[in-house]
């Protein structure tokens, strides 16, 4: 996966040891900002379709879920922040069976239930101002 300001673009990686060929993407995707994110799904095969997918985050838009062979939107997840706005996640990871999406942001982890596209189902806020805990963006998760 490689991306590029505002688009995805996907590559199959080769094991052989030829001369490197010139570089082809298979699949490509816009994602309308500047890419923070991205996420394979757990387990991910060739040999199980529905395993071929991925998660992206862009500056200002909803996490976006992928098809892994054509780049096509299969579902958006909208995060919303504590005034109702609609935020964007700066890391993403899935949960380790892949019922779950899980995204960094300032002071805060949202969760997201794969199978219920649209709003977050519950999140964990780090800190407070003036309490202890994590303080700042959640740039990586794992």
């Amino acid at each position: 996966m490689v991306h590029d300001d505002q688009a995805l673009a996907a590559v199959a990686a080769s094991s052989d040891e030829r001369p490197a060929a010139p570089i082809v993407a298979y699949a490509e995707a816009a994602e309308g900002g500047a890419v923070l994110d991205f996420c394979f799904f757990p387990g991910f095969t060739l040999d199980c379709p529905p395993s071929c997918c991925f998660i992206t985050s862009s500056h200002d838009h909803p996490i976006h879920l992928r098809d892994a062979f054509a780049g096509a939107l299969c579902n958006s997840y909208k995060p919303y922040n504590m005034v109702d706005e609609v935020c964007h996640a700066t890391s993403l990871c899935f949960s380790q069976d892949g019922s779950r999406i899980l995204g960094g942001f300032s002071q805060t982890i949202r969760f997201f239930d794969v199978q219920r596209p649209g709003r977050q189902v519950q999140d964990w806020i780090l800190s407070t101002r003036k309490g202890k805990g994590q303080k700042g963006i959640i740039g990586a998760l794992a």
